[in-house]
C-alpha cells in the first residue's frame, strides 16, 4: 500500500521542480517581449498531474489505512428552476477500525450521550443499506471500501466515474493537490456529475470534496464535504 503513496510523493516532488523551473527561472527562458499569456500556459502545465496515477495513489492511500478518525462537516444545496434554494448541514464523525468504516450522525451522536444506543439485530440487507447510506453521505470511503470506486463512487450515476485532472495548486496559502473526476468517459461538454478532491500534499488525504449532480427531475444537487482528519492514519503493510 505504501508504494502508491511514494508514488504520488514523486510524482509531486518532480512537478515541484517543474513548477521551479517554470516560475523562478521564466525572466531567463522568456524574452522580455514574451507574451504574459505564454508564460502563463508554461506555468499551467507545469502544475499538471497524470489524473489517473494520482487517482489509483489515493485509493493506495486509504486502503492503506488501518486506524483513522475524521471529522467532516457535509454541505448539501438543492437547486429546483423555480423554487427556493434547500440547504441541508450535518456534522459526522467517520472511523475505520481494521476492515469497517463507521459514520455517527448528529442523531446516533446525542443517543449515545444519553446512554440510548441500544444494540439491533441487523439482516445482511440492513448492513448493506446502512454501507450504501454512509458511503453517499462520505463518497470517498469508496476509495477504502469499494473493490470499484470510480464505477461505485456516487450512487445513482451508473456510468461512473473517470479522473480527468490532476494539478498542483496553492489553497488558503497551503500546496495542494487538486483532482477532477466527471462521470462518464470525462470528455464530454455536459456530464451528468462531477467532483473535485482537495488533497493534502503532506498526509496524502483528502480534505475537501465539492461535487454537483444534474439530478432526473431537472434540479442540482451541490455537495460540499469539508473533512478534518483528527488522528493520524496508521498504515496497513
Amino acid at each position: 500500500m505504501r508504494k502508491g503513496r511514494t508514488g504520488l510523493a514523486a510524482a509531486l516532488a518532480v512537478t515541484s521542480t517543474a513548477v521551479a523551473l517554470a516560475g523562478g527561472e521564466l525572466d531567463r527562458v522568456c524574452p522580455s517581449n514574451c507574451r504574459a499569456d505564454d508564460a502563463k500556459a508554461t506555468s499551467a502545465e507545469a502544475t499538471r498531474l497524470d489524473a489517473g496515477e494520482v487517482f489509483e495513489a489515493l485509493v493506495a492511500r486509504y486502503r492503506g489505512l488501518a486506524d483513522y478518525h475524521e471529522s467532516t462537516q457535509l454541505t448539501q444545496i438543492t437547486r429546483r428552476p423555480g423554487a427556493s434554494e434547500q440547504r441541508q448541514e450535518t456534522r459526522l464523525e467517520c472511523d475505520i477500525r481494521s476492515d469497517d468504516l463507521v459514520v455517527t450522525t448528529p442523531g446516533e451522536q446525542v443517543r449515545q450521550g444519553l446512554g440510548l444506543a441500544l444494540p439491533l439485530r441487523s439482516s445482511e440487507a440492513m448492513e448493506e443499506f446502512r454501507r450504501r447510506y454512509e458511503l453517499w453521505l462520505v463518497p470517498h470511503m469508496t476509495l477504502r471500501f469499494c473493490d470499484e470506486p470510480l464505477a461505485d463512487f456516487r450512487e445513482g450515476v451508473e456510468e461512473g466515474f473517470t479522473p480527468c485532472l490532476a494539478e498542483r495548486i496553492v489553497r488558503n496559502k497551503r500546496s495542494m493537490v487538486h483532482l477532477k473526476l466527471r462521470s462518464g468517459d470525462g470528455l464530454s461538454a455536459v456530464c451528468e456529475a462531477e467532483f473535485d478532491f482537495y488533497i493534502n500534499v503532506e498526509s496524502m488525504l483528502i480534505e475537501r470534496i465539492e461535487g454537483i449532480e444534474h439530478l432526473p427531475d431537472g434540479s442540482d444537487l451541490i455537495t460540499t464535504l469539508e473533512i478534518t482528519p483528527r488522528a493520524t492514519a496508521a498504515t496497513v503493510s
